[in-house]
């Protein structure tokens, strides 16, 4: 079974990853550390976060894209490639409801 880690982008500053997008680049690192044999995918700023190249990167630099917007591009890309497994990295904040 093929195997992804997808991480989504949080914040950012123009031009330029945020600290935010710092920290969950950290968390890619460590990730790729422990389970190299999987596919990378990030979204734009976070490519400069990580230390290894990433296998795909999805976005526009200065384009804004939802989750979902993210999600609906990268779900085609994983299937043709066998992908089923999934593990997602995120900022907390980003899946909170906002009443």
């Amino acid at each position: 079974m093929k195997r992804a880690i997808v991480a989504y982008s949080f914040g950012g500053s123009i031009g330029r990853p945020g600290p935010s997008n710092i920290a969950l680049g950290q968390v890619i690192n460590r990730l790729v550390g422990e389970h190299n044999e999987y596919v990378v995918v990030v979204q734009d700023y976070l490519a400069l976060c990580v230390k290894h190249k990433p296998d795909f990167v999805v976005g526009e630099e200065g384009v804004w894209l939802s989750t979902e917007m993210i999600t609906n591009e990268l779900t085609p890309l994983l299937k043709e490639r066998g992908i089923s497994d999934v593990l997602l990295v995120a900022h907390p904040l980003l899946h909170w409801k906002k009443y």
